[in-house]
């Protein structure tokens, strides 16, 4: 049996949610992607990409320290998981 690998982004375009810090991590990285993509960094917000995420709008902050180097860690995420 052969499965196509999932997309973390749930067919609503949210992250599913779960309680857990990883995977808020996670949630956090899938929309912020999926957001800087659509929007780019200038026009993105750190509260949409929490709603997309499903997390606390302090979630960002509290994970990455600001909204620059989240999306930073976003760029050297999706780098990683393109190579």
């Amino acid at each position: 049996m052969t499965s196509e690998p999932l997309s973390p982004l749930s067919s609503a375009g949210r992250v599913p949610e779960t309680s857990d810090s990883a995977d808020t991590k996670e949630r956090l990285l899938a929309a912020g992607a999926k957001v800087f993509a659509e929007l780019g960094f200038d026009d993105a917000t750190v509260r949409q990409i929490c709603a997309v995420a499903g997390a606390n709008p302090a979630a960002v902050n509290y994970h990455f320290g600001d909204k620059q180097r989240f999306y930073a860690e976003v760029l050297a995420t999706s780098h990683q998981r393109a190579a």
